[in-house]
């Protein structure tokens, strides 16, 4: 983003406290994939207000950096430091399609993997200059193709809103089948819990902050 569009985020941060703690809503996909691979360190680049790296941080033996061009204080990258992953979270349909070749190289510098959920939609937000907030709308497939320009292998994993999409994107190939089966249990409990009253989702969800050592099992 050039300097005019970050001084817009800034003036909506002030202007909106809630604005930019979104990424909370994803902490389960996340943390799941976090969990499987077996990451220990992650950088949540276009952070926010940092819920979600608040979140990750909590994990045993997790460490989570944060980096956004709008917030002070953490809108400098951290010199030549790598990470086991990038999270990144309803970020990129912020990005002019322009400039998302120069933020996927950064991604690249940071590291060979990153988890990516864009929003499939225009936002509800507007910015102070009149423009919608996401000026970048892709289909996944449309996004599934771009990551594979920067990346070997991309894998598009479920995700209960129908407003975006979850990927992995890893210079590894790998055997998703666990995660792609615990990620599909866990969005159909929370349909359950949402149409059905049933408490299994927020069952899950314990269990995995159980795994995660978040919790010790009672």
């Amino acid at each position: 983003m050039n300097h005019m569009q970050i001084d817009q985020y800034k003036e909506i941060h002030k202007i909106h406290s809630g604005y930019g703690k979104g990424g909370n809503a994803h902490y389960y996909y996340i943390a799941t994939i976090i969990y499987y691979q077996g990451y220990r360190g992650a950088i949540d680049f276009g952070c926010g207000k940092g819920g979600l790296a608040d979140q990750l941080d909590r994990q045993s033996g997790f460490t989570c950096d944060r980096y956004d061009p709008a917030i002070p204080g953490i809108d400098v990258l951290p010199d030549k430091k790598t990470y086991d992953v990038v999270v990144n979270t309803d970020v990129l349909e912020h990005i002019p399609e322009a400039e998302l070749d120069s933020v996927l190289h950064v991604f690249r510098k940071l590291s060979e993997n990153a988890i990516i959920i864009p929003h499939l939609s225009r936002a509800t937000r507007i910015l102070p200059n009149g423009e919608n907030a996401h000026c970048t709308i892709k289909t996944p497939s449309e996004w599934a193709s771009l990551f594979r320009q920067y990346y070997s292998f991309v894998y598009q994993l479920p995700h209960l809103s129908i407003q975006h999409a979850l990927f992995l994107c890893t210079e590894r190939e790998l055997d998703i089948n666990a995660l792609d089966n615990m990620l599909k249990l866990y969005v159909s409990s929370k349909k359950e819990s949402t149409y059905n009253h049933l408490p299994f989702a927020k069952r899950l969800e314990k269990a995995i902050h159980i795994v995660l050592g978040k919790e010790k099992l009672r």
